[in-house]
C-alpha cells in the first residue's frame, strides 16, 4: 500500500503547532498511549547493518502525537510524539515546546526545541517549519545533538503533514526522513536492534544541486545514498502570490531521471518563508522503467540568500524513502 502524506485543517488552538513534527511520522491511530506504542509494530525488520564507512545513514519512519498541551494565546504548546524510525536510535519518545506565528488565512511559521529519549541516550536540538494557506500543508526541519550513547552523532530530517479534515488531540501523525551523520564527519556506526519503520521502507538522504532555476522550470541534480534517486530532476513551479513578508506556495510536477528508470507525479507542493529564505519541497512519485510498482517519497528544505538566488552551491538537504507496492 503506498503510504500518503497527510493533509489537515488548522485547529488554531494547539493543532498548527502540533502536526508538524520533526522526529519521524506518518501514520497512527487515536489514543495510543506513549508506553504502548513503545512495541515494535507487526510487521517491523530488524536493523541489517549500514554499510560500512558510511558517513550519512538515512533514517525515515513515522511518528504519532501521544499528548499535546496549549500555552499562551493558542500559539505555543509542549507536545509528546511516539517515534517508531527504521534507526532505534532515533525511535522513542519526542517532546516538543514550540511556538507559532499564524496569519489571517492561518498560514504561519513556527520554531521550537525538541528533545527524542530511548533507552541509549538523548538527541537534543531545535526545530522550525512552515505552514501553507488554511493549514493544508505543514513542513517542517529539525537538527539535533547525540548525548549518552549516541555523543558525537548528529541528526538532520524533513517533516510532512496534511490531511484537510484529520486532526484530532492524539493520533496526529507526520511522516519523517532524515539522516544520522558524524559530527565530525568520520563514519557513523550501523545501528543495532529493531527497525519500527514500516515493512518495505527503504530510507533515502543526500543532496540536491540546482542546475538552473527560470520562470517556470527549476532544472536540478539529486545525489542520494541510493542510486535509484540519484538523477536529473525536472520541476515546473507554479507560485501563488506572494503575501507583502514575500512568503508564499507553490505546486508543480515532478521528474527524476537516471539509467534505470524513471521517477515522476503530477503534483509536488512546497512553501517559502518571509523574506524568500526558508524553503520546503515534498513529493511522492510513481516510478516506472526498472522502478515499476515503487514509490519514491521526496522531502527537500534548504536557505536561499536574500537577492542571491539558488545556484548549484546553495545547500540542499534531500530526504526521503522508497516504498513496495503491496
Amino acid at each position: 500500500m503506498s503510504a500518503r502524506f497527510m493533509h489537515w485543517r488548522v485547529w488554531l488552538s494547539v493543532a498548527v503547532v502540533l502536526v508538524w513534527v520533526t522526529a519521524a511520522a506518518c501514520g497512527g491511530s487515536s489514543g495510543t498511549s506513549a508506553a504502548a506504542a513503545s512495541a515494535p509494530p507487526a510487521g517491523a525488520t530488524p536493523v541489517s547493518g549500514a554499510a560500512p564507512g558510511a558517513t550519512m545513514l538515512p533514517v525515515a519512519g513515522m511518528q504519532t502525537l501521544v499528548k499535546a498541551s496549549a500555552g499562551s494565546a493558542g500559539t505555543k504548546a509542549a507536545l509528546t510524539y511516539q517515534s517508531k524510525l527504521s534507526d532505534p536510535r532515533l525511535s522513542g519518545i519526542l517532546t516538543l515546546k514550540v511556538a507559532a506565528v499564524l496569519r489571517d488565512d492561518a498560514s504561519g511559521h513556527f520554531e521550537g526545541t525538541a528533545v527524542v529519549r530511548n533507552d541509549g541516550g538523548t538527541w537534543r536540538g531545535t526545530v522550525q517549519g512552515l505552514v501553507s494557506a488554511g493549514g493544508a500543508e505543514r513542513y517542517s526541519y529539525v537538527e539535533l545533538k547525540g548525548a549518552g550513547a549516541y555523543a558525537g552523532l548528529t541528526s538532520r530530517g524533513i517533516g510532512f503533514a496534511a490531511e484537510k479534515d484529520a486532526i484530532a488531540p492524539t493520533g496526529t501523525a507526520v511522516s519523517w526522513a532524515g539522516a544520522i551523520e558524524s559530527a565530525d564527519g568520520g563514519a557513523v556506526p550501523a545501528p543495532t536492534g529493531t527497525a519500527q519503520a514500516p515493512a518495505g521502507w527503504t530510507p533515502v538522504a543526500g543532496k540536491t544541486a540546482f542546475v538552473s532555476v527560470g520562470e517556470v522550470w527549476w532544472r536540478f541534480t539529486d545525489t542520494s545514498s541510493d542510486a535509484r534517486v540519484t538523477g536529473a530532476v525536472k520541476a515546473d513551479v507554479h507560485d501563488d502570490p506572494p503575501r507583502a513578508d514575500r512568503s508564499t506556495e507553490w505546486w508543480s510536477r515532478y521528474s527524476l531521471r537516471n539509467d534505470g528508470g524513471r521517477w515522476t507525479t503530477g503534483h509536488m507542493t512546497g512553501a517559502r518563508g518571509v523574506g524568500i529564505s526558508e524553503h520546503f519541497m515534498a513529493a511522492s512519485a510513481e516510478g516506472s522503467g526498472g522502478y515499476a510498482g515503487l514509490t519514491y517519497h521526496v522531502m527537500n528544505h534548504f536557505y536561499e540568500e536574500p537577492g542571491g538566488g539558488l545556484t548549484p552551491d546553495t545547500p540542499v538537504f534531500v530526504a526521503g524513502w522508497i516504498e513496495a507496492a503491496d
